[in-house]
């Protein structure tokens, strides 16, 4: 059984080294990390040598890409796991994505979620603690299709990709208001044929749209109901592979760590997860994870105790630097309304300068926690919550900036951010019935 810390931190957007820096908060950020027995984050970047890919898809609203050196400076600040299936994990194509492992693996970091095949994305990834022999399962959700890795079948090759775990949304809305939408879709000559991979229930009517070449581009899936809103539905494929996963990893390890990237949701990205995760995750601990880490949200969500084991429906963000991306693919400036005749002229500032104005998610959030577990004989004793800022107070007033942007680097914090910090994750977690006090600047959970 594992017997002693566990350091959870969430979504790692990092693009810059950061060994060099020395203000008394960070390096105790740091203490923290190198001192628990294990620790953890999830790797939010394509790491590879600059110039060794080229995009991997079209119109990305952003194209994450760090050099090598930043998985050595992970690994300096005392990371030893991290997950890796998210859904930009293909923006620099499959050498960006191998390059990924290769790079981590180098700097000595267990990671899991990627692979040739979907039998490497979704196997347990090991790091042998002090405490006890740690367990990582990484899978994505709301990534694209060719984003997932496939099996092999039979002489035929399995594709390269993230572990994932797939869902189908469908549609709920007044019969009437059905009614009108076939009549739209009948108006304009499109069809309402089910596609042949849809899962289909009676009372579903299938919305198709755009034929781009190949076969149809996409679809809805509506039906009527008394409750309009938006049900989201795991594939039951993929829901059966990583639980299996999960119970493969607790016959072969002290500690099983799930990290869940959920990019998908039911509507605005609020303060609670997308309705299925709840479940799923529940449903990971009865498999026997120890220890539920979700994000893609790139805010901090509320905190689950269920069977003493902790889920964290959201970790927010832990580095927060995509704005200083050093190279962007012309696809990215094209989707964020530049002209392609301007490409010649047009720098990574111009690029940065537009997202800050209606896309800088990392400052919805420019603050997180990093979460201390003490693990007795398996069970969860004690957790401390660590608040930490990256570059503007919580009340959007910027305290550390590299030329005009939030510098992005976690920094420990204290006094009215802290507390702020501590009782915004304390009123997510009692909707859950977890309690959190605040002590001497971090967040105490008590253990019921």
């Amino acid at each position: 059984m594992y017997k002693g810390t566990l350091a959870v931190a969430g979504e790692c957007m990092c693009t810059r080294p950061f060994s060099m820096h020395r203000e008394p908060e960070f390096l105790e950020l740091i203490k923290l990390l190198r001192e628990a027995d294990a620790s953890y984050c999830h790797m939010e970047m394509n790491i590879f040598p600059l110039g060794g890919s080229y995009p991997g898809r079209s119109y990305a609203v952003s194209a994450l890409q760090a050099e090598p050196a930043v998985a050595h400076d992970l690994k300096w600040a005392g990371i030893d796991l991290v997950s890796c299936a998210y859904n930009h994990a293909l923006d620099w194509g499959l050498p960006g994505m191998l390059g990924t492992i290769a790079s981590l693996d180098d700097a000595g970091i267990v990671n899991a979620g990627l692979g040739n095949n979907l039998e490497e994305a979704r196997e347990p990834a090991y790091f042998e603690s002090p405490a006890g022999r740690v367990a990582i399962v990484s899978m994505s959700s709301g990534n694209h299709g060719y984003d997932s890795a496939s099996p092999a079948a039979g002489p035929s090759l399995g594709r390269p990709g993230v572990n994932p775990m797939r869902v189908d949304q469908k549609y709920v809305v007044s019969k009437q208001s059905l009614e009108n939408l076939k009549a739209v879709w009948e108006e304009i000559g499109l069809p309402m044929k089910p596609r042949y991979f849809s899962k289909m229930e009676d009372g579903d009517v299938c919305f198709n749209y755009g034929d781009h070449g190949g076969g149809l581009s996409g679809h809805f899936v509506f039906r009527a109901g008394d409750k309009p809103g938006v049900l989201t539905i795991p594939d039951e494929w993929d829901l059966a592979g990583n639980l299996r996963a999960i119970r493969d990893a607790k016959r072969q390890a002290d500690l099983v760590i799930v990290a869940h990237h959920a990019a998908v949701n039911d509507g605005l990205r609020g303060e609670k997860p997308a309705q299925f995760v709840p479940a799923f995750a529940r449903q990971c601990i009865d498999a026997g994870a120890d220890v539920f880490v979700g994000h893609g949200w790139h805010r901090q969500l509320g905190i689950e105790m269920y069977k003493n084991k902790p889920i964290f429906y959201g970790t927010g963000n832990f580095f927060a630097q995509s704005q200083f991306l050093k190279r962007i693919p012309s696809d990215t400036y094209e989707g964020h309304g530049f002209s392609m005749a301007d490409l010649g002229t047009l720098t990574p500032a111009d690029l940065h300068d537009a997202r800050e104005g209606h896309m800088a998610h990392w400052k919805v959030q420019p603050w997180g926690i990093v979460a201390l577990l003490d693990v007795e004989s398996g069970d969860l004793s004690r957790m401390k919550l660590y608040p930490f800022t990256l570059g503007y107070d919580t009340q959007g007033n910027p305290t550390r900036l590299t030329g005009t942007r939030m510098e992005g680097r976690p920094v420990l914090t204290s006094g009215k951010d802290a507390e702020h910090i501590i009782g915004y994750v304390k009123k997510l977690s009692a909707a859950y019935g977890t309690d959190i006090q605040y002590e001497d600047g971090v967040g105490i959970l008590k253990i019921k």
